[in-house]
């Protein structure tokens, strides 16, 4: 069975990327976000939670 969606526009979350020192990788960042700004997306996410949250 093929599940088929038609969405009009898609807001991915964006992940935010790290180097192991855990320092903020922007170079990567950068490329993700141009990455999906290649495939066709309408808008970005970013900075939100992406896991569900214990209450």
């Amino acid at each position: 069975m093929e599940l088929k969606v038609d969405w009009p526009v898609f807001f991915p979350a964006v992940p935010t990327q790290f180097h192991d020192d855990l320092g903020l990788d922007v170079p990567n960042t950068k490329k993700h976000v141009q990455d999906l700004l290649n495939e066709g997306i309408h808008g970005l996410v970013m900075l939100g939670p992406l896991a569900k949250t214990v209450r």
